[in-house]
Parts: C-alpha cells; structure tokens; sequence
C-alpha cells in the first residue's frame, strides 16, 4: 500500500519579483459534510500586484522525498488585459468511497478550477483526472497548512500543503522546501501555477 505525503502547493512562475500582493484561502465551510463523504477541498483566491497573462495549475509528485517523472497539469487560462486577480479550487475526491458514474476503483477524482481576471473580465478553466491510489493517494492528505505571501518569490507563490501524518517525520514548515525537509521519506504532491 502506498503511503502518502501530499504537499499541495500553489506556486505561480513569473518573470521579474513575486507578483502576489495577497493570498486569502478559504476555510471550508465549517458544517460542510465533504469530509464524511472523504471530499478535500482547498480554494482561495490571489491578488496581483504585478501582471501574469496566463496561468496554469501543475502538481508535481514525489515519493520518499524523490521527485517522480509523473506531472498533473490543468488546462491553462489567459488573459489580454491587466490581470489582478486568480482564483483557484482543488477538489480530491475518493472514488472507492464516493462512488461517481464514470469513477474508476483504486483512483482519486481531482477536480481543478482556475480563473485569472482583469479589466472587468475573467477566464475560467477546469479539469478533471483520475489520479491512481498505487501512484499518489490524494485520499489520506488529512494535516497541512497554508503558506503565506512571504513565502512566494519570482519564480513560485506556494499556497498550502497537505500531509498524510502516517508518513511524516515533523509536521511543518514555512516553505514548501522547508516541508520536504522536514518529512523526507514523506511521498509529496506540489501543487503551483506556472505562467506559460
């Protein structure tokens, strides 16, 4: 069985300085029911303070701290004008406990949606995929944290992070860098936007 380390982290790819100004996560709400229906969701959304005309949502998958060649992307947005905001929402869903029409056994459902606005208008995308248990089971991720601004440079805003506490050796860490370190027989999903 494969135990899982998942450090989900937002990362946007810019050219020059961090362009993030803000990031605001969103609290589940507190009487949702997702969690007994094994649903994790993360959302937020990130102010600009610097212009990024696209974006793209990539999760990188390590296992035992070692980086795997496996990439999970999203489709990606864009935008011709001044662009001053992204949204973003990250959905696991554990298909052997949720049954879905098209769901697969052994998977997790990832749902990813992400908008990039400016100028009065907006670009939405989502994509949906069948993330297998064997490769990365998104379904055990039940610690973590968000990570603030401070933590964002010119190339990356990480946002949050998720742990599976069965594989972790010091739950923590103020940088996603800073996480890996601390679990480094942890298996770990990073989760970021980069610029195209």
């Amino acid at each position: 069985m494969c135990r899982e380390l998942l450090l989900v982290t937002l990362l946007l790819a810019v050219d020059h300085g961090s362009p993030v100004q803000d990031i605001r996560h969103k609290a589940p709400d507190f009487d949702s029911f997702a969690e007994a229906l094994h649903i994790i969701q993360k959302s937020g959304t990130i102010d600009l303070s610097g212009d990024m005309p696209s974006a793209r949502i990539e999760i990188e998958l390590y296992r035992e701290g070692k980086k795997l060649a496996t990439r999970l992307e999203s489709l990606g947005v864009a935008s011709e004008k001044n662009n001053d905001c992204i949204r973003f929402a990250v959905n696991l869903i554990d298909t052997d406990f949720l049954t879905l029409g098209d769901g697969k056994k052994g998977h997790c459902r990832l749902h990813m949606k992400l908008s990039i606005s400016g100028g009065g208008r907006s670009t939405i995308a989502t994509t949906m995929l069948d993330v297998p248990k064997e490769e990365c089971d998104l379904s055990k991720m039940t610690g973590g944290s968000d990570f603030g601004p401070e933590a964002s440079n010119k190339d990356r805003i990480p946002l949050f992070w998720m742990i599976d506490s069965r594989t972790a050796s010091r739950i923590g860490g103020n940088t996603p860098e800073a996480v890996v370190k601390n679990n480094p027989k942890g298996d770990l999903a990073i989760v970021y936007i980069t610029s195209d």
